[in-house]
Formats: structure tokens, C-alpha cells, sequence
């Protein structure tokens, strides 16, 4: 990847998402849902680090994660547990993403 791709980009975003999963067909891939937000903010010249946002989110479909997919993410039921719902992480992801803007 050319850095010269990014130059007239301000800031770069790079997420990554986990979700439930099961690998015997009890999480169907239409109802799979994100457990763990994580984001880092980059300097487009350098790929330096600005900042890091990471939240797991509560599911509610399937709010009991299967063996697969703990051992899979390392995500234990007790993070989601504790976790807030969606719409609340989307907001302090939103909230992280605004205080960064140039």
C-alpha cells in the first residue's frame, strides 16, 4: 500500500470487529451480532498512532456466547456481560471519533 494513497487524507481509521459466532449452526450468519469494537487513529504520512478506542458491546439475540466463540476471540461472557448495548457504544465510538477531528 502506497502512503501517497493517503495525502490528502487527515486522519485514517482502522477497525476491527468481532461477533458472535458458533461453528454448529446455533448463531446463523444473518444473526450474528458485534461483541468488541476496536479502532485505532492514524497519521496518514507516517502511520504514527493518534489515538486507540476499543468497547465491547452487550448482545442481545444471542446474549450467552458459545464455547467456539470465546475461544475464537478471547472474549469471555463476563466482557459482554458487563458491556453496554450497541447504540451506547456507537455513541462514545462516535463521541472518540469528534474529539479527534481536525
Amino acid at each position: 500500500m502506497s502512503v501517497s494513497m493517503f495525502t490528502d487524507a487527515d486522519r485514517i481509521v482502522v477497525m476491527d470487529l468481532e461477533a458472535t459466532c458458533d461453528d454448529r449452526g446455533t448463531v446463523p450468519k444473518h444473526e450474528m451480532e458485534i461483541i468488541e469494537i476496536g479502532a485505532v487513529l492514524l497519521e496518514p504520512e507516517c502511520f504514527s498512532v493518534i489515538s486507540e478506542h476499543q468497547s465491547f458491546v452487550r448482545p442481545g439475540r444471542h446474549p450467552t456466547l458459545t464455547a467456539f466463540c470465546t475461544q475464537l476471540t478471547t472474549i469471555s461472557q463476563a466482557d459482554v456481560d458487563a458491556a453496554p448495548r450497541f447504540p451506547e457504544v456507537v455513541i462514545a465510538f462516535k463521541k472518540w471519533m469528534y474529539a479527534h477531528s481536525s
